[in-house]
């Protein structure tokens, strides 16, 4: 790398010129400390170790602070493919700057950043994620959560492989996976689809247990054989409370979790504005509520159209419910068979 040489000389004269770019006087122990960081930053560099060089780079600059060591930890991020990263620590030095008196070490050190800054710029790739508005919907890029306001627009990311995912809670979700070049851009639309649709639970709640043919089961006969229709209005109907239930379920669990965070908003926001550490719980509070509404309306439509499909169904001629069990041969479970 052509700046690996220019690492040592920049980080060691850190430490020459009296003062760093920072508010408070660094202590001795930190100088110190910085110089013995800064050396083994260079040593990483000569290694071809970058990840390491970047790390020494940024505990050494955490101790005093310099655009000299900065740079150095602006470079290490190239290295890696870290371009983001980089063009904002190239950012950081120019936008600080130093003051006019400062010494030549850190002049060079700011122009070095402005120069390079030009070059990388152009390098940086750039991503535009689209989906149709949805209630509830979380977009992540490679795992990490994007905000609302960078949906539709190009958002900055590093060259290479990345996967975006969009899901609802509990509903649709969707996935793409994009590989970008250098300075390439590219749109993901993204497009939700329906999750497949719960099982249907029996009157019980539960599958019914049987072994093998129900006809094999001692002691039952075959159920009878139902209407058509009404044996579909029925299926709709028990299905519609399923789903219902479920939205129900959604609906108390997402509302309980709004009413938690509601007593923690209320306490740290006043006059209704919330101090910006508690932006994510608001959010937070602010979606679960917004589901739990749609789960409680949802839930209780589907409830009563259930309710509608399975008191309008046809009678069958034969008895409506018929259920025989017994003790399976060698002791096993009990089997049952039923008939609406």
């Amino acid at each position: 790398m052509k700046h690996r040489h220019s690492f040592a000389v920049l980080a060691v004269a850190a430490f020459l010129a009296a003062g760093a770019a920072q508010a408070a006087e660094p202590s001795a122990a930190d100088r110190v400390s910085a110089r013995a960081l800064a050396a083994q930053a260079h040593r990483a560099v000569k290694d071809g170790d970058y990840a390491a060089a970047a790390d020494l780079f940024a505990r050494a600059d955490a101790l005093v602070h310099a655009p000299t060591l900065m740079l150095g930890l602006a470079r290490a991020q190239v290295a890696l493919g870290k371009l983001v990263a980089a063009n904002e620590t190239y950012n950081r030095i120019v936008r600080e700057g130093v003051p006019a008196d400062a010494q030549k070490v850190f002049v060079d050190a700011v122009e070095a950043a402005r120069k390079e800054l030009a070059a990388l710029a152009p390098r940086v790739s750039w991503v535009t994620v689209t989906i149709a508005p949805t209630p509830g919907v979380k977009v992540l890029l490679d795992g990490t959560e994007l905000p609302s306001a960078a949906l539709g627009v190009p958002r900055a990311v590093d060259p290479g492989r990345h996967v975006v995912t969009a899901a609802v809670q509990g509903g649709a979700r969707a996935e793409a996976v994009v590989t970008l070049e250098e300075g390439k851009s590219e749109t993901v639309p993204l497009v939700l689809k329906a999750a497949p649709a719960p099982p249907v639970a029996t009157a019980s709640g539960s599958s019914p247990v049987t072994t093998g043919d129900p006809s094999s089961v001692a002691g039952s006969n075959p159920p009878p054989p139902a209407s058509t229709t009404g044996s579909n209005r029925k299926t709709l109907g028990i299905a519609s409370l399923g789903v219902g239930g479920a939205g129900l379920l959604v609906g108390a669990v997402t509302g309980g979790l709004a009413v938690g965070l509601h007593g923690t908003l209320a306490a740290g926001c006043t006059g209704g504005r919330c101090p910006s550490s508690l932006q994510p719980k608001l959010d937070s509070y602010n979606r679960d509520g917004l589901v739990s509404t749609i789960g409680f309306v949802a839930g209780a439509a589907f409830a009563g159209l259930g309710v509608v499909l399975l008191v309008t169904a046809p009678k069958n001629d034969g008895p409506r419910v018929g259920v025989v069990a017994s003790q399976a041969p060698g002791g096993g479970t009990l089997g049952a068979v039923a008939s609406f």
